[in-house]
């Protein structure tokens, strides 16, 4: 695979994972019913960067490519394992010592895949940092309304 057929799916995931991020939050907000279907998809994207994580490894692309989506998929098993199976609430009271790295681990590997776009051009960069930014945006407005 060509570097730049890998970060055109890099492309496509973290726009994919911020867009239903976006969705997620707001559903919070204006359609609660649906806002687990929304995160349950984001948690499922944790399988195509996991692929991604090992096809630049195999590749030979090198460890900055790689991490982000591995670093994402490991949120994901994350956010499954405490959100989904276990069901610790720490967002309302807040659990620091689970808030931390969760946001962590969901912020952290989108801003690096936002910066890898910078090497597919700036329109994919441009792009992914309207939608990074979109879903710190929504995050903030489900957290003003109490349903961060």
């Amino acid at each position: 695979m060509m570097m730049e057929t890998y970060l055109l799916l890099i492309f496509l995931l973290a726009n994919s994972i911020n867009i239903l991020s976006i969705l997620m939050f707001i559903a919070r907000v204006k359609w609660p019913k649906n806002a687990d279907l929304f995160g349950y998809l984001a948690i499922l994207m944790g399988l195509p960067a996991l692929a991604l994580a090992v096809i630049g490894a195999i590749q030979g692309f090198g460890i900055s490519f790689g991490l982000a989506p591995l670093l994402y998929a490991a949120f994901t098993l994350f956010a499954l394992i405490v959100d989904v199976i276990l069901k610790i609430e720490f967002r309302n009271p807040r659990r620091l010592v689970i808030l931390l790295p969760f946001l962590l681990f969901y912020f952290v590997p989108l801003m690096m895949m936002w910066g890898m776009m910078w090497l597919l051009g700036l329109g994919f960069w441009i792009i992914t940092g309207v939608t990074y930014f979109a879903t710190v945006v929504a995050s903030f407005y489900a957290l003003n309304k109490g349903v961060g």
